[in-house]
């Protein structure tokens, strides 16, 4: 069978090396999270005014999250969550581009061409839209545990899944730790489009 077959379109899973290439250039899971320690590190030391407190705090924060099996930057996030609620998540929302680099663009070539009838992602970001809005393509976003139970309803056209939400609507950002609120049926659906017929 032909790769990327307009008879049987692929389904494309993408994650956050698609938008980490320049000239996009976002960061990965564990650089932001990173970021976000050391952003969290500097605010303590300037509080409790202990000069060197920051890289203490990142450092036995890093070394005991990369030293156990289960306090990865999905769990760091989830409890960053439940401390600061939705902020956190609007705060997401700004590490966002609309500058496409060569895999986005190929990827909405592949869409134009009938070759892919879905794309899972589970980046935030805005790049793979902007990519297929710049050539044309139509699609339909799918970024909530909602719209994830509309995905069997029309296979017409190009699914795009963001299983963690979308920059756009950063109050429907869907944590790690909650996609277990995504309906069983997701999977499927998801295969359903790419074998949809043309």
């Amino acid at each position: 069978m032909e790769l990327f077959s307009k008879q049987a379109p692929t389904t494309i899973l993408a994650g956050a090396g698609l938008s980490a290439a320049a000239p996009t250039c976002l960061p990965g899971w564990w650089a932001l999270n990173d970021a976000v320690l050391q952003a969290l590190g500097d605010a303590l030391e300037r509080v409790t005014r202990r000069s060197g407190f920051s890289e203490g705090f990142r450092s036995a924060i890093t070394q005991r999250r990369d030293g156990t099996p289960f306090l990865k930057p999905d769990l760091q996030a989830q409890l960053i969550e439940d401390e600061i609620g939705e902020a956190y998540f609007r705060a997401l929302a700004h590490v966002d581009s609309t500058v496409v680099n060569p895999a986005h663009e190929l990827l909405a070539e592949l869409a134009r061409q009938g070759r892919v009838g879905a794309i899972i992602t589970t980046n935030f970001d805005g790049t793979i839209e902007s990519a297929l809005d710049s050539l044309g393509v139509a699609y339909r976003l799918y970024s909530s545990p909602a719209d994830f139970e509309g995905l069997t309803e029309d296979l017409s056209h190009l699914a795009v899944v963001k299983v963690h939400g979308s920059s756009t609507q950063p109050s429907r950002f869907v944590s790690f730790f909650r996609l277990s609120a995504a309906p069983s049926s997701l999977m499927p659906a998801v295969a359903g489009h790419a074998g949809a017929p043309e």
